[in-house]
């Protein structure tokens, strides 16, 4: 078993990589439009695509890592004796509205097919 220590300092990591793309990547876009004219193939490619993969990839990563950590410290258990409120909700296949609670949303990151980033600027 990996050390709790260990799992929250790699949860930290790629909470900050996920993070710094939500709110970083609209601000660069926003500098790149005003102040780079003309051909940037590889500063698109970098800032759009292999960021967007980079933070994709941070994401089911911590998704996985918070599932370790919710195995070895038993969170959603903790969060049912408290009554936490759900993190959201999905909607489901036939338009039903099911609560998203802490294990169902590791479960979910894990298994998704794609993310999509709906970044504002």
């Amino acid at each position: 078993m990996h050390l709790t220590p260990e799992i929250t300092r790699l949860i930290h990591n790629n909470f900050w990589i996920v993070l710094s793309f939500a709110f970083g990547q609209p601000a660069v876009g926003k500098l790149i439009e005003q102040k780079f004219r003309g051909e940037w193939k590889y500063l698109h490619k970098s800032v759009y695509e292999l960021a967007e993969m980079r933070a994709d990839r941070a994401l089911l990563e911590m998704a996985t890592q918070l599932r370790v950590l919710d195995d070895a410290e038993g969170i959603s258990d903790y969060f049912k004796q408290v009554g936490r409120e759900p993190l959201g909700h999905v909607i489901q296949g036939d338009g039903t509205r099911t609560d998203l609670h802490f294990r169902d949303m590791t479960n979910k990151l894990m298994h998704g097919v794609k993310y999509e980033w709906k970044l504002v600027s």
